[in-house]
């Protein structure tokens, strides 16, 4: 039972990842879209991170779910994927409002 809750608890814990992260990852992108004159690559990268970011939590969390039914020990570290991800991306956003 217990294993089960944390698994659980682990897809919740990802849908709330998603949530947070496409609101920051949505004003992020349309602040500096609005304030800057950008590249039509620059522009297809922040639109498309829209998608990847929830794209990215959602494969973290059935990662760790066929880990779970595997019995994997290392199945809860899946769940460090998506804030690593989204790190970086912050690093590329200010990269983007800074160059561009």
């Amino acid at each position: 039972m217990g294993k089960i809750f944390a698994l659980l608890s682990g897809w919740l814990l990802t849908l709330i990842y998603i949530g947070i992260f496409s609101m920051i990852n949505i004003f992020a992108s349309g602040g500096i879209v609005n304030n800057k004159n950008l590249s039509e690559f620059t522009q297809g990268v922040l639109n498309a991170s829209i998608f990847i970011i929830p794209v990215i939590c959602i494969i973290s969390a059935m990662l760790m779910t066929i880990g779970y039914f595997h019995n994997s020990q290392i199945v809860y570290r899946w769940l460090l994927l998506p804030p690593a991800v989204f790190i970086i991306w912050i690093i590329i956003l200010l990269l983007f409002s800074k160059f561009s």
